[in-house]
């Protein structure tokens, strides 16, 4: 399974960048076929390195089964790149990421600029 939804409407999926899972709750609309998902709007999740006192990100885009990791990631070095999705592990000790709200389309942002620029 590429995207596994459970009866709450939660969903998870497997990032080879963070080697984790990634965690959504029914706000992410899930969309075309089990072998090759759609989800939106973008996922982002956001931790803290205590070590180094920064916060890292992973955003990424999942359309048609492949894992679309935008620019701004600063997690790992997925960053800019588009591959395909893995089967979630069947280890119980992955650790999951859960953000707390959908990252907001690109296309909003443009619209808010070309809005205000009027």
């Amino acid at each position: 399974m590429l995207i596994i939804t459970k009866p709450n409407g939660d969903k998870k999926f497997y990032c080879p960048g963070c080697k984790k899972v990634h965690k959504m709750d029914k706000r992410w609309r899930l969309s075309g076929t089990s072998e090759k998902p759609t989800v939106a709007p973008k996922i982002m999740s956001v931790t803290f390195n205590l070590e180094k006192a920064v916060s890292m990100k992973c955003k990424v885009e999942i359309t048609d089964g492949m894992l679309i990791y935008d620019n701004e990631v600063t997690m790992h070095e997925l960053k800019g790149k588009t591959i395909p999705m893995e089967p979630i592990p069947q280890l119980e000790d992955v650790p999951v990421y859960a953000p707390k709200e959908p990252a907001k389309p690109e296309t909003s942002k443009v619209a808010e600029t070309d809005k205000n620029a009027k």
